[in-house]
């Protein structure tokens, strides 16, 4: 037996990780005594955890074909929440810039759809 064959329960590491961010939103929040910033920072860490998530998907059960489609859902919501949540904390401490930002999250969001249609070569 190796523990290379070891499986998870990905439905505890969610509940972990929302946990763990809501704890640290709580925390982020209260010293700083500024609660508009709770929802921003979950969305933030939950960004970085699903990207983090998304990185970390490799090849499913032997004998399954292999596809970048999970791997791919994830690298886009956890970009996606990152993005929200990052602008939203700067909006929060630049005041005023929201269309500046809106266009930010548009050409982020551009860029990342133009990474993920690109094709790997031989693939």
């Amino acid at each position: 037996m190796t523990d290379s064959s070891r499986s998870y329960n990905s439905f505890g590491i969610k509940v972990a990780a929302v946990l763990i961010s809501l704890a640290v939103a709580i925390l982020i929040s209260y010293a700083l005594n500024n609660w508009w910033l709770f929802l921003p920072v979950i969305l933030l860490e939950m960004g970085i955890i699903v990207l983090a998530l998304g990185t970390s998907v490799g090849r499913p059960a032997p004998g399954m074909p292999w596809t970048k489609s999970a791997s791919n859902y994830y690298l886009f919501w956890g970009n996606m929440l990152t993005a929200i949540g990052a602008l939203l904390i700067l909006n929060t401490f630049l005041p005023g810039n929201a269309i500046i930002l809106i266009i930010v999250f548009l050409i982020w969001m551009a860029v990342f759809a133009l990474v993920f249609s690109m094709r790997k070569k031989g693939a």
